[in-house]
C-alpha cells in the first residue's frame, strides 16, 4: 500500500534513439529529431528533421532542394529507476499499491472513533481525519461527545457516526482512533461510582447517560442526538439537537428543525432550546433531577351531605261554580318544604283576577239579554 507521500512516478534515466541506429542517442525526441538531420548529417546535407514523442514516423526529415519528406522512428531507450520503481515508457513507475480515492463529500458512516489533544477548542462537527481503506480522509462528527478543557487548552471528541468532507488529509495528528467506549479523557472522576443522579457527579460536571451507560461530564462537554429526517411526498423534515453541559451541572439542549418541500427548498426552520437531563443515543427515559411540583393540594372534607326532599300536602282547593254567587272565597296558599326551607303558592293573584272576569261576563251576559229582548 502507497503511503500518502509516496513518489507514485518519475522520469526514468534514458534517451531518445533516431531510427534505431546506436551512437544516435538524444536527451528528448525533439532534439534528437533536429540534431540528427542538421547538426550530425545523419542523411547528409541539406536535410532538416522536426518532430516528437515516439513512434515509427514521429521524425520527419526534409530535403530542403527538394521538399521531398522521409518519417523516422524514434525510439526511447530506458536506462535504470530507482529501487521499487519499473519502467513504463519513459516514466519509472512506483510498485506499490496506490490508496483508494475518499469517499465523496456527505458519505454518512456510523462508526466509533475517538480524537484527543486537540490544540484549540473543538465540537461537534470538529474536522478532524478517518481512515478509509488506508487512505486517511477528512471527516466531520455529527453525533457524539466533545469535551473541551479551559486549562490545558485541548479537547476530546468521541464520534458515534460522521460525514466525509471529499477530501484527503495527511497530517497524522489529527487521525482518530477507532474505540467502543467513551475514552476517559472525556469523562468526570464521579463522587459515586457508577454515578446514577447528579448528587454522584463533582462540582462542575453534570450526569448523563450514554447508551444506558452512567457518567459525569465535565461543563462545556458538548452532546449531539445526530439528525433524523422523516420524509413524505410533500416533503421532509429534519431535526438535530446538541446538548451543553452547563458550569452549575446543569444541562441545556438545543433542538433545530428544518422543514423542506417536495422540490427540496428550506420552507421554515427554527431553533428551541431548554434545560433539562441528557440521554445519549440508546436510552429510554431522562435522566437530571427531578421535576418539584410541591406538596399535593388538601381538599376540605366537610361537604354538604344529600337530604330527602320532605313535601308537604295540601287539600285539593275547591272553587265556587256559581257564576251569579254574590260572595266567593279565595283557596288558602299551598305550602310545602323542600331541602329544610318552606314554599307557599299564594292564590290570591288568580283570585283577583277571577274577579275582575267574573264581572266582564256579567256585564256582556246583561247586554247580550236586553237586545234579545229588544228584538223581538
Amino acid at each position: 500500500m502507497c503511503s500518502p507521500d509516496a513518489v507514485l512516478s518519475t522520469p526514468s534515466v534514458g534517451f531518445y534513439r533516431i531510427a534505431g541506429v546506436s551512437g544516435y542517442d538524444y536527451p528528448s525526441a525533439s532534439s534528437g529529431c533536429s540534431s540528427a538531420a542538421s547538426v550530425d548529417k545523419f542523411w547528409g546535407a541539406g536535410y532538416t528533421g522536426s518532430g516528437s514523442g515516439t513512434g515509427p514516423s514521429a521524425c520527419v526529415v526534409t530535403k530542403t532542394s527538394d521538399g521531398t519528406t522521409n518519417p523516422v522512428s524514434i525510439g526511447f531507450v530506458a536506462g535504470s529507476c530507482p529501487s521499487g520503481f519499473v519502467v513504463s515508457g519513459s516514466q519509472c513507475v512506483n510498485t506499490c499499491t496506490p490508496l483508494p480515492p475518499c469517499p465523496g463529500e456527505g458519505t454518512s458512516k456510523k462508526d466509533t472513533v475517538s480524537l484527543s489533544g486537540i490544540a484549540g477548542q473543538q465540537g461537534i462537527g470538529a474536522s478532524m481525519c478517518a481512515d478509509s481503506g488506508g487512505s486517511n480522509c477528512g471527516i466531520k462528527c455529527t453525533s457524539g461527545i466533545a469535551s473541551y478543557n479551559d486549562v490545558s487548552g485541548q479537547s476530546s471528541v468521541y464520534c458515534e457516526s460522521y460525514t466525509f468532507t471529499g477530501s484527503s488529509c495527511s497530517d497524522s495528528s489529527l487521525v482518530a482512533t477507532p474505540v467502543s467506549t467513551v475514552p476517559s479523557t472525556i469523562k468526570a472522576t464521579p463522587v459515586n461510582d457508577p454515578p446514577k443522579s447528579r448528587e454522584d457527579c463533582p462540582g462542575g460536571s453534570g450526569f448523563a447517560q450514554v447508551n444506558n451507560v452512567g457518567m459525569c461530564l465535565p461543563s462545556g462537554t458538548q452532546f449531539s442526538g445526530g439528525s433524523s429526517t422523516t420524509t413524505s411526498t410533500s416533503g421532509s423534515v429534519t431535526t438535530t439537537s446538541t446538548t451543553t453541559v452547563n458550569p452549575g451541572g446543569t444541562n441545556t439542549t438545543t433542538t433545530t428543525t428544518t422543514y423542506k418541500d417536495g422540490s427540496g427548498n428550506v420552507t421554515y426552520s427554527g431553533t428551541t432550546t431548554g434545560t433539562d437531563g441528557i440521554n445519549q443515543a440508546g436510552n429510554n427515559g431522562q435522566s437530571g433531577e427531578k421535576l418539584n411540583l410541591g406538596d399535593a393540594p388538601v381538599f376540605d372534607q366537610s361537604l354538604p351531605t344529600e337530604t330527602n326532599f320532605n313535601i308537604k300536602a295540601q287539600g285539593n282547593p275547591v272553587f265556587s261554580t256559581e257564576i251569579f254567587a254574590t260572595t266567593a272565597s279565595c283557596p288558602a296558599p299551598i305550602t310545602f318544604s323542600a331541602m329544610g326551607k318552606d314554599f307557599s303558592i299564594d292564590f290570591s293573584p288568580i283570585c283577583a283576577l277571577a274577579d275582575i272576569i267574573r264581572g266582564i261576563v256579567l256585564m256582556l251576559s246583561a247586554i247580550v239579554a236586553m237586545r234579545a229582548v229588544v228584538t223581538k
